[in-house]
């Protein structure tokens, strides 16, 4: 696989998360379970969320983990609070990211995060934040990974 490393602004944006300390990365499928049922308990408390909002995953650990991994899902909010109850409305003020796109199943992690923090030395930069995902294609719209894709983003600062 050919990993393509690009420093790109996240717009600012408002997202609805629940975060939570997980078995492992796999768990991250039950944590999107109990968004959901957190988010249909809220009924009408919430508006609907817009055809193409952003949604995703970030990783609050600083290396990589076997098991209890600090891991937050979320969703794009463009709404107005307060959060229901177990869900919080955080403020993601433009942020700088060094990104790669993952083509196909989560496996290709194992090359891409790597790739990136080469990148990111090479180039001068240093990581400012935890990494987060941007699922553009996931299992929630088709289980076949070679559908899927993911954009890695990880934070950072540095060189103008």
């Amino acid at each position: 696989m050919t990993v393509s490393v690009t420093d790109h602004v996240m717009p600012e944006m408002s997202i609805l998360s629940l975060r939570r300390v997980i078995p492992d990365y796999a768990g991250e499928s039950q944590l999107w379970a109990d968004f959901g049922q957190l988010r249909a308990e809220a009924g009408d408390q919430l508006p609907v969320w817009l055809f193409g909002m952003k949604y995703g995953a970030s990783y609050f650990d600083v290396d990589y983990r076997e098991s209890d991994v600090d891991v937050a899902v979320w969703v794009e909010f463009r709404g107005e609070g307060p959060a229901p109850e177990g869900l919080e409305i955080i403020h993601l003020p433009e942020r700088r990211v060094a990104r790669a796109t993952l083509r196909g199943s989560y496996e290709g992690m194992a090359e891409v995060l790597p790739a990136i923090g080469e990148w990111i030395g090479e180039n001068g930069f240093v990581v400012d934040g935890p990494m987060f995902n941007v699922y553009l294609s996931s299992p929630r719209e088709n289980p076949d990974p070679s559908t899927w894709i993911t954009q890695i983003n990880v934070p950072i600062a540095g060189r103008p």
